[in-house]
C-alpha cells in the first residue's frame, strides 16, 4: 500500500476516534438526539454555548445568543428593530440553520408557518 494513502487512512481513523469521543459528552449526546441536530451541530453548541454557562431561562439564553429585540421607542414613535445581534455570531447562525433544518423535516410541527 502507497505511504500517502496509509498517511490518509491514519488520519481518517485518528479523525473517527475524536468524533466518537466527543459523542460520548453527555451533553452532545443530549442534543444529537434530537432531529435535525447532528454531531458536530451539537459539540459546536455545548462548546460556545451550553458547555461553559447555565442558563436559567430562555430569555437568558436569547441575551447570550443576541436573540433579543431591540425595540425603538421615543416620543410617539415605537419600532422594533429586529433582533440585537450582539451575542455568539457562531451560535446564533447556527441554530438559525438549525431552526430551518427542523422545520423541513417536521413540516407539520407548530412551530412551522
Amino acid at each position: 500500500m502507497p505511504p500517502i494513502l496509509c498517511g490518509e487512512i491514519e488520519r481518517e481513523s485518528a479523525r473517527l476516534a475524536l468524533v466518537r469521543q466527543q459523542i460520548k459528552h453527555p451533553l452532545v449526546a443530549q442534543l444529537a438526539r434530537l432531529r435535525a441536530i447532528g454531531s458536530k451541530s451539537a459539540w459546536v453548541l455545548v462548546k460556545e454555548v451550553f458547555g461553559w454557562r447555565r442558563f436559567a431561562n430562555r430569555r437568558e439564553v436569547a441575551g447570550c445568543l443576541g436573540l433579543t429585540p431591540t425595540p425603538y421607542d421615543s416620543g410617539d414613535s415605537q419600532v422594533e428593530q429586529g433582533i440585537s445581534k450582539a451575542g455568539n455570531h457562531r451560535a446564533r447562525t447556527m441554530l438559525v440553520e438549525l431552526a430551518w433544518r427542523w422545520l423541513r423535516r417536521q413540516p407539520g410541527s407548530p412551530a412551522a408557518p
